[in-house]
């Protein structure tokens, strides 16, 4: 559950909308959201894209989110 707060605080932080990132995951903002609820569901391409656009630079911050 955690990592769900984590990924949250992370998008809050950017600023961008969850919409936004859906699309450039190749999704719909309904999946993304669902997918919000377990981090770790995201493909490796999909974890890859949310670190950039969200500046989630430091490994340990990424496996606390996405792979906890």
């Amino acid at each position: 559950m955690a990592n769900t707060l984590y990924l949250e605080e992370e998008i809050k932080k950017s600023g961008l909308k969850k919409a936004y990132l859906a699309k450039l995951c190749g999704m719909t903002r309904q999946s993304f959201t669902s997918k919000c609820k377990d981090p770790s569901s995201f493909t490796a391409a999909q974890v890859s894209i949310l670190c950039k656009e969200l500046k989630i630079t430091q490994v340990t911050r990424q496996r606390q989110i996405f792979f906890a």
